[in-house]
């Protein structure tokens, strides 16, 4: 009997709280867990990660998601609270206030640092982890040192959702970069770049950074040049501006801000639009290494913002 009446009250209880959009997550206490604060669910069979706390070794930047906590599951980083509140997961300095956001004291350095995010099969949903622009540790001799994060994703074992690429994390169901992970500013370096596009005339727009000795130069041509063998490329010029290594970072933000390393490997093409254009990238980075993607009618994520960027450079050149 009193095993009939526990199956028939959690059948109500289950029903009630998806009666009422309950996420089945309304306690206000966190678990702590090694480096990690939990959130667990009011039945005690999932849970989430909040925060991850680090312990301020440089040499010890590993953040691994586990499976379970306990017996609850742990299929989300970060999660939903109550009647959907997301949650996020915040990256935070043991003993600091994950809230509150803090940068280094003018003329003080802040060192590079990349941590890496490890999930395993299990994770489901990726709803949002907060990685701050600056994190600070002291040292036993009391000596605070700042640190610039930057976060990479490794998947452990084959994840059904989601799959990994040069430290980025997509959705096998359309390729897109899941963009709720705060990846941390990657300053992209260069020695030459390309963006062309073009249409279903014989016509094209190309783009073309290129690193100079005092700086760079942003040129942007219009015509038929690949078209016609009788036109010259540069006689296509549109645009161009040349500048000193302001020029050259800005362009470098533009880069990093658009994660235009992630493109590397997109090609794509969309064969439900009939007429379009397409798109075709290389770029050189300052190591060496080659960055190519192109596409028809199928752009990678950034890539009107970053198109919009530079032409927002040249506009104001053009303005001087």
């Amino acid at each position: 009997m009193r095993t009939k009446l526990a199956a028939v009250f959690l059948i109500l209880l289950i029903t009630a709280l998806s009666l009422t959009g309950c996420t089945g997550f309304s306690k206000n206490e966190t678990v702590a867990e090694g480096h990690f604060d939990f959130y667990v669910s009011d039945l005690g069979t999932r849970a989430f990660p909040a925060f991850f706390y680090w312990e301020g070794d440089p040499n010890d930047t590993l953040i691994e998601i586990p499976d379970k906590l306990g017996s609850a599951d742990i299929g989300s980083v970060g999660g939903f609270f109550g009647t959907g509140n997301p949650i996020p997961m915040i990256i935070a300095t043991r003993g600091s206030d994950p809230y509150k956001m803090e940068n280094p004291p003018e003329g003080v350095e802040a060192l590079p640092i990349t941590f890496t995010l490890s999930i395993g099969k299990n994770i489901r949903s990726i709803v949002r982890v907060i990685t701050p622009e600056y994190l600070s540790a002291r040292d036993i001799d009391g000596t605070v040192r700042w640190y610039e994060p930057k976060l990479r994703v490794e998947l452990r074992e084959d994840n059904p959702k989601f799959y990994e690429h040069n430290g980025r994390l997509y959705y096998k169901e359309d390729d897109r970069l899941v963009d709720s992970i705060g990846y941390g500013a990657e300053m992209v370096s260069f020695q030459k770049g390309t963006l062309s596009e073009y249409g279903t005339m014989a016509y094209a727009t190309e783009y073309e950074w290129v690193k100079t000795l005092s700086g760079a130069t942003l040129t942007k041509y219009e015509g038929a040049w690949q078209y016609d063998e009788n036109t010259e490329r540069e006689d296509c010029v549109a645009a161009r501006i040349e500048g000193g290594q302001e020029l050259y970072d800005e362009i470098c933000r533009l880069l990093s801000e658009n994660e235009v390393f992630a493109w590397d490997g997109f090609h794509k093409s969309n064969s439900d639009v009939l007429d379009g254009g397409g798109f075709s990238f290389s770029m050189t980075l300052d190591d060496g290494n080659v960055i190519s993607a192109s596409g028809t009618n199928a752009y990678p994520g950034g890539y009107r913002e970053f198109v919009n960027g530079l032409s927002e450079i040249l506009d104001r050149a053009s303005e001087i």
